[in-house]
């Protein structure tokens, strides 16, 4: 009989609030099989970027349907948070479904990151020295 009750209270909700309950099937469209790559972390292995990426849209959705779930009123469904497992996947608080391996993941990472970017800077600005030495020279047509 509580069954028939939770229903009916749903339905009453769906009736009421129609608009959340179309962004929720909208968000439900968006979720994505994570048990794969879940149970690959469980076992030790490293996840790859497209891995780690779908994780964190699973989160970010899960956040977006608890946030309708409540606006819609409906008591009987409980999300647990993922907000521990977003917070090491946007470190930088960003929030855009996109992944980046950041820097603070790793001070090896970074310091190899601030190398190559050392690197790119020089190779840059020798490039615009040698462009401009010739930019003075001019090309002698092969009609002279």
């Amino acid at each position: 009989m509580q069954e028939f009750e939770e229903l009916e209270d749903i339905t009453c909700s769906i009736k009421e609030n129609r608009k959340a309950f179309d962004e929720i099937e909208h968000i439900l469209y968006k979720f994505k099989d994570i048990r794969k790559s879940i149970e690959r972390c469980k076992n030790g292995s490293v996840l790859d970027e497209v891995e780690l990426f779908e994780i964190k849209n699973f989160c970010l959705n899960l956040r977006a349907l608890k946030s309708l779930i409540s606006e819609a009123k409906i008591s009987n469904i409980i999300l647990h948070s993922l907000d521990d497992v977003y917070t090491i996947l946007d470190p930088e608080g960003k929030n855009i479904p996109t992944f980046y391996i950041y820097n603070v993941y790793s001070e090896k990472l970074n310091e190899i990151r601030n190398k190559k970017l050392e690197i790119e800077k020089r190779f840059f600005l020798k490039l615009m020295k040698k462009h401009k030495s010739f930019k003075g020279t001019k090309i002698k047509s092969g009609d002279s």
